[in-house]
């Protein structure tokens, strides 16, 4: 079986990984995170400036992708909940343009007011 340092673990990895009484390659790969987000659906109408959003629509129109400068780009789309049409926006992910009109997807964001939600990464 492999080492830590044969993994290419550094001394300072290893010795973090030793803290948590992790000695082999496969009991690090067994760790878990120790921190989890619990997300829960919210009525819109209760959904406060910069507040953390999250809920399920169908995508209504095609992803729209502007290139902005260097390596970066922006991607807007409408997407459609019982309720109402949300503005998204959501930054170098320009692989969203490939998802298809009327999928269902779900989003989790920032509410930014006037029905805006940006994606949080």
């Amino acid at each position: 079986m492999l080492s830590l340092k044969q993994c290419g673990c550094t001394p300072r990895q290893i010795e973090m990984m030793q803290r948590l009484n992790c000695t082999t390659p496969d009991e690090v790969l067994s760790l878990y995170p120790f921190r989890y987000e619990c997300l829960e659906l919210v009525d819109p109408s209760l959904w406060k400036l910069h507040d953390k959003v999250c809920f399920e629509g169908t995508l209504v129109n095609l992803a729209r992708s502007i290139r902005l400068k260097g390596n970066r780009s922006m991607t807007r789309f409408l997407v459609e909940t019982e309720q109402d049409v949300y503005e998204c926006t959501i930054f170098n992910r320009p692989w969203v343009s490939q998802i298809k009109v009327g999928q269902r997807i779900t989003v989790i964001g920032r509410y930014d007011g006037g029905k805006k939600i940006k994606f949080l990464q």
